[in-house]
């Protein structure tokens, strides 16, 4: 698998495991689902484990 470097095309679709922590909270975006990653020991490189991200982007497995 190829390392992203400064000539990769982005966005790029890519599927992670995630378990949902909000469902249609009032205080989140509209439409936005907060996840959180850390079950599976995944960060961000600044060390993020919680991401809000759009509910269109989810699929379940």
């Amino acid at each position: 698998m190829a390392r992203p470097g400064s000539d990769s095309r982005y966005p790029d679709a890519v599927q992670i495991l995630c378990s949902i922590l909000t469902l249609g909270d009032s205080t989140a975006t509209s439409g936005a689902v907060e996840v959180s990653v850390a079950p599976w020991g995944l960060a961000s490189i600044d060390g993020h484990i919680d991401f809000e991200v759009p509910a269109d982007q989810l699929i379940s497995s």
